[in-house]
């Protein structure tokens, strides 16, 4: 059953979910960040890459909706990737 769609520029190779912080790879190594706290409605609240060439394995990242994702880069290091925090209601 799908509940929502989201639009990314290039096609996604990986996901991962870090509580209601959604995780989406794509080819040319980068990744975009959903909140899902509101599953029927994703949120895009981050994107980012690698500097270079590196590349990343989703399986060993670490992430939070309020913190953002670190993504290890193996003997060169970590990257982090921000997330925007929610709109505030009024």
């Amino acid at each position: 059953m799908r509940l929502a769609v989201a639009s990314v520029d290039h096609p996604v190779s990986a996901l991962a979910n870090f509580g209601d912080l959604l995780a989406a790879q794509d080819g040319t190594a980068a990744v975009s960040l959903f909140d899902v706290s509101t599953p029927s409605a994703l949120r895009l609240c981050g994107q980012g890459a690698p500097a270079g060439c590196l590349w990343f394995d989703l399986n060993r990242a670490a992430g939070a909706l309020n913190s953002g994702l670190w993504l290890a880069l193996d003997d060169f290091g970590l990257t982090f990737v921000p997330a925007t925090a929610p709109p505030l209601s009024p």
